[in-house]
């Protein structure tokens, strides 16, 4: 049911989708770690480029993509086999017989596990962005375009076959549900500053963010809904206390849903850094970092509801079939909740945070060209409405020359999905994954990651340490490996 207004929802992702693969993965390990990320790394921790070996970078344009879920999936399939086939998916019979297509390669299904479900799409494009180290010094200005789609803990009993087991007259208890979805663009501005102590080298710096929203969405229950379904066209609700919200870029043109551009609105956002370099006893330092990442807030124009009312209410799914605008969509559940058209709408402002983070690193070498990292980022779930970062946590040994990178990302994914990547740096140019199997190996196909990155690479750069020895000094040669 409710069939047009979810073309709202659905042409919202199909856009972030369209700009992705005309372009996260989550974290993109192989272009924010190491000491040649330069510019990209200062979006994970602004202090890296301080502890680097370049004096200066330019990405010219970095991508990527990033989506999962345990909601549903594409069986037997892998990101590469997909997209040969043209997209040759159909649906499993015991979903829609009706239309079930025998002849189709691959068949979606949903998971049938009983466990609480979630779903990350996460996208951006690096437009010309730059970083310059002098002395002790680093300063930078990055562009970005960025999108991201985030629910992370919805109740199991909305997965597919678990909803669709209950009987008619059975009530259940659906938990707190919050969802948001954020698009936006932005332009920051970078400073650093190093600090020599006795022990080590400490490096201090951040990101200054200015954002305009494109257009965003949340929905949020605050308690739990008891619901039956009465029949196959009226349920039950004992009461709801709910909230919703999204903004004006979209709107209805001769009954046809029309994105215009979301009008006015800005925000702003900080990233905060550290790192710390401490010599071992091999000549090469053990980076120690810390940083707050994306926080910040968005305001744009758009519609506010709150839904509150423990009184017993009838719902009769007919009545959204021929809904024609979002208008007439709102006015409607106002209408069936409140009793009133208008009641629901409490405001004209839609207000959302990004999807903060904490990270934490350790970089450690062991040889000049061999180095082990492990970073661990968690999202910062207190400050909403808003998106939300997935949390990770990766290990990634890699072969590091100055012309020539190779890693290995292992990454723990929401703590509880472990999966391997892979990713190469030839001079300017990078490419990788945090989920090699998802486009190589045929499997359950729930979500998949990629990135790519094209820079002007410095041919030579001044800075200390560049043979991987800290306190050495000396220029690299553009054939020296």
């Amino acid at each position: 049911m409710l069939i047009k207004y979810c073309r709202r929802f659905s042409l919202f992702l199909g856009m972030l989708c369209l700009i992705a693969q005309t372009t996260m993965a989550q974290e993109q390990t192989g272009l924010r770690l190491g000491n040649y990320a330069g510019a990209n790394g200062l979006l994970l921790n602004p202090a890296s480029g301080l502890s680097g070996k370049l004096q200066w970078d330019v990405n010219l344009i970095s991508a990527g993509f990033f989506f999962e879920n345990n909601y549903g999936y594409v069986g037997k399939a892998a990101l590469l086999p997909l997209i040969k086939s043209d997209f040759d998916v159909g649906t499993v019979e015991q979903v829609d017989p009706e239309n079930y297509q025998e002849g189709a390669r691959f068949y979606a299904d949903f998971f049938n596990n009983n466990q609480q479900k979630s779903i990350h799409l996460n996208t951006f494009v690096t437009g010309p962005s730059v970083m310059l180290r002098t002395g002790n010094h680093s300063f930078g200005l990055f562009t970005n375009a960025r999108a991201v789609v985030s629910s992370n803990r919805i109740p199991n009993i909305l997965g597919y076959y678990e909803f669709y087991d209950t009987e008619y007259g059975e009530e259940v208890e659906i938990g707190p549900v919050e969802a948001g979805g954020l698009a936006w663009g932005e332009v920051g501005l970078h400073y650093g500053h190093q600090l020599e102590l006795g022990s080590g080298n400490l490096s201090l710096a951040g990101n200054l963010k200015f954002i305009k929203p494109l257009e965003g969405f949340y929905f949020k229950s605050k308690s739990p809904i008891f619901v039956t379904t009465i029949n196959s066209d009226t349920i039950r609700s004992g009461g709801v206390d709910m909230e919703y919200s999204f903004s004006n870029g979209f709107s209805y043109e001769d009954e046809e849903l029309a994105y215009n551009g979301s009008k006015g609105g800005f925000g702003m956002s900080v990233d905060l850094g550290a790192v710390y370099e401490i010599e071992q006893s091999n000549g090469l330092p053990l980076k120690l970092g810390a940083s707050l990442i994306d926080f910040g807030k968005v305001g744009m124009p758009g519609q506010r509801h709150t839904l509150t009312t423990p009184s017993t209410i009838e719902i009769s799914l007919t009545d959204y079939e021929n809904v024609t605008s979002e208008e007439e969509l709102t006015q409607l559940i106002s209408d069936d909740i409140l009793n009133n058209i208008t009641a629901s709408r409490t405001g004209d402002r839609t207000s959302m945070w990004l999807p903060g983070g904490i990270s934490l690193s350790a970089d450690m070498g062991f040889t000049e060209n061999f180095y082990v990292n492990a970073t661990m980022v968690r999202r910062l779930r207190y400050f909403k409405p808003g998106v939300e970062r997935s949390n990770i946590l990766a290990v990634t040994p890699r072969l590091e020359m100055r012309w020539v990178e190779a890693g290995l990302p292992i990454v723990l994914y929401n703590d509880k999905d472990l999966r391997v990547g892979a990713s190469l740096r030839l001079g300017p140019l990078t490419l990788g994954t945090d989920d090699f199997g998802s486009i190589f190996v045929p499997g359950k196909l729930s979500g998949t990651d990629f990135y790519v990155a094209l820079r002007v690479y410095p041919f030579w750069n001044k800075k200390e340490g560049q043979d991987g020895k800290f306190g050495k000094s000396g220029k690299v040669k553009c054939y020296k490996w």
